[in-house]
């Protein structure tokens, strides 16, 4: 009897949910289509909430592993070898190393490049130009693409800040002494608020270690006016390095030094 009693219960509780969720159903139903606007807003709002938190998650969980990359290496090793509890800075290297020769050789292969694009080489042109008319070609080279790291010296926390960038040119002595960095902001240069600042980062650097430091605006629409204004600099720069007797290299031989005050002369 009791058991009758219960089931009777359980159906008419039944019963009751399933007549409450299809009148909540019907509730939900009319509201959307009378606000269909609003529910497909508030579905877009919904949508867009779940991806902007299911992104920063991923990006946490990325941000850790990298954190505990080296640590898990080391962990690897003390499960091989207890007694030694870490790798050395030099075993990190190597280890990155043989996961980036890896990485190389299951790659496909390379695509070779241009050094310079179209705006470049056309301001390499004035360049050679314009250390023709100062008779200097054989007494200043120009080097394109060269990075900061490789001619400035800092702490190795500072380095880091600036040791891949680069300018498009650099202009040196006969010693290799690095005398004036050219930037060209042409067709291959991207003039957002990163890249601004990332431009006065290297003017800084460079300009703190005693090296001249100019940019160009280079478009082919305003070609003749690009060229002009790049000359005008370069012209004003050799100027006053024959004027002013720039610093010759320290690995240039009293000859060079001999030469380079008779130019200035």
């Amino acid at each position: 009897m009791l058991e009758a009693i219960g089931f009777f219960i359980f159906v008419m509780l039944a019963l009751w949910v399933y007549k409450f969720v299809g009148h909540l159903y019907e509730i939900v139903s009319n509201y959307a289509a009378a606000h269909q606007n609003l529910m497909v807003l508030a579905g877009i709002i919904f949508i867009s909430v779940l991806f902007i938190a299911l992104r920063k998650k991923r990006k946490k969980k990325q941000s850790v592993s990298r954190q505990c990359r080296d640590t898990n290496l080391d962990k690897d090793v003390r499960e091989i070898d207890p007694v030694r509890p870490k790798l050395s800075e030099a075993e990190r290297n190597v280890n990155h190393a043989k996961k980036q020769l890896k990485l190389i050789k299951e790659s496909a292969p390379f695509k070779r490049k241009g050094l310079l694009n179209d705006s470049e080489y056309q301001s390499l042109q004035v360049i050679k130009k314009a250390l023709m008319e100062h008779e200097l070609t054989e007494y200043v080279y120009i080097l394109p693409q060269v990075v900061l790291g490789s001619y400035l010296g800092h702490n190795k926390y500072i380095h880091q800040t600036i040791n891949t960038k680069r300018a498009d040119f650099l202009l040196v002595d006969r010693g290799y002494y690095p005398l004036c960095a050219i930037e060209i902001n042409g067709t291959g240069h991207c003039l957002d608020d990163a890249a601004l600042l990332r431009d006065e980062i290297k003017r800084r650097a460079i300009e703190s270690a005693g090296i001249e430091y100019f940019s160009i605006e280079f478009s082919f629409k305003t070609l003749r006016e690009s060229t002009t204004h790049l000359n005008e600099k370069l012209l004003d720069f050799l100027s006053r390095y024959k004027e002013k007797k720039f610093p010759a290299s320290k690995q240039s031989d009293g000859k060079e030094k001999e030469i380079l005050t008779s130019i200035a002369q």
